[in-house]
C-alpha cells in the first residue's frame, strides 16, 4: 500500500486554526480599512461639494448628483485600492456577478421587500410607533420636479446607489464581518452558521443606521434594517452581487413610484 504524500495529507487542527487566525487577521486589517473608507468618502464628497451646494437647501436632484457622484467615486477607487491590496480584482474582491436567475430573483426579492416594509411600518404604526419613514424621500422628490429630475432620481436613486452600496456593504463589508464572527470554527459547524447570520445582520444594521441624517430618520431604522437582511440574505445564498443589486433598485424604484402618485396592484403594499 503506498503512502500519501505530505502535500496530499488533510489538513491537521493547527495548521486549520493557523489558517483560520490568519484569516481573521486579514479580515480585522480589512473592516479598519472599511472603516476609514467609509469617514473619508464622506469627508472628501462633503470638501469637493461644500462651495456648490447649500448646506440650508432642501435636497434637488441637481444636489443629489452634485453630492452623491463624489462620494460613490472615492467609495469605488478605495474598494479598488483594497482590492489591489489584497492581490485581488475589484470585480472578484466585490464578489461582482451576475446570473441569468438573478433578474428574476431580484424583481420577487424587491417588490417583496416593498409590501413587507410597508406591513412592518402599519404593524409598528399600530403600535403607536408615530413617524413618517418616508419624509427624506418625499422632500427630495418634491424638490426635483419635471421630466428630468425624475430621470436623474431614477438613475440616481434605482441605480447608482444600488450598485455602489451593495459593492460596499453586501459584497466587502458582509463577507469582512461574517468572516470575523465565525472566527476559527470550522465551515460545516454550529458557531460558522451563527457567526455567519451575526455578521450579515450586524453589516444589516450598519447599513441602516448609515442612512440616518436626523433624528427624524430615525423611523427608518426598523425597514431599512430589514433590507439589508434581506439583501445581505441574497448575496449569502448565491455568493455574488446580482440579485440584490437588482432588489435594492426594484425596492428603491417602487418608493419613488409610489411617492410619484403612481398607481399599481404592485405598489398597493
Amino acid at each position: 500500500m503506498s503512502r500519501r504524500s505530505h502535500r496530499d495529507a488533510a489538513p491537521t487542527h493547527n495548521e486549520t486554526a493557523s489558517d483560520g487566525r490568519a484569516g481573521t487577521d486579514v479580515a480585522v486589517t480589512r473592516l479598519l480599512w472599511l472603516a476609514g473608507l467609509w469617514l473619508g468618502s464622506r469627508l472628501v464628497a462633503g470638501l469637493l461639494v461644500a462651495p456648490f451646494v447649500d448646506p440650508g437647501a432642501p435636497l434637488s436632484a441637481g444636489s443629489l448628483v452634485v453630492s452623491q457622484i463624489p462620494f460613490w467615486g472615492v467609495t469605488v477607487g478605495g474598494l479598488w485600492w483594497m482590492a489591489r491590496r489584497e492581490g485581488e480584482r475589484l470585480s472578484g474582491f466585490v464578489r461582482w456577478g451576475f446570473a441569468p436567475q438573478d433578474l428574476g430573483v431580484g424583481l420577487v426579492a424587491g417588490f417583496g421587500l416593498h409590501w413587507g416594509v410597508n406591513l412592518l411600518y402599519r404593524v409598528l404604526e399600530n403600535a403607536g410607533v408615530s413617524g413618517d419613514p418616508s419624509a427624506s424621500a418625499r422632500e427630495l422628490v418634491n424638490a426635483s420636479p419635471g421630466v428630468l429630475g425624475k430621470v436623474v432620481l431614477v438613475v440616481m436613486v434605482a441605480v447608482g446607489a444600488p450598485v455602489v452600496e451593495e459593492m460596499y456593504y453586501r459584497g466587502v463589508a458582509q463577507r469582512t464581518a461574517m468572516q470575523l464572527a465565525e472566527g476559527t470554527s470550522a465551515k460545516s459547524g454550529l458557531r460558522h452558521r451563527w457567526g455567519a447570520v451575526a455578521g450579515l445582520v450586524a453589516v444589516a444594521a450598519f447599513f441602516a443606521l448609515s442612512h440616518i441624517a436626523t433624528g427624524a430618520d430615525l423611523i427608518q431604522l426598523p425597514g431599512l434594517t430589514l433590507v439589508g437582511v434581506v439583501l445581505g440574505g441574497l448575496v449569502w445564498r448565491s455568493g455574488r452581487l446580482g440579485p440584490s443589486i437588482v432588489a435594492h433598485g426594484v425596492f428603491n424604484l417602487c418608493s419613488l413610484l409610489v411617492l410619484w402618485g403612481v398607481s399599481s396592484p404592485l405598489l398597493a403594499g
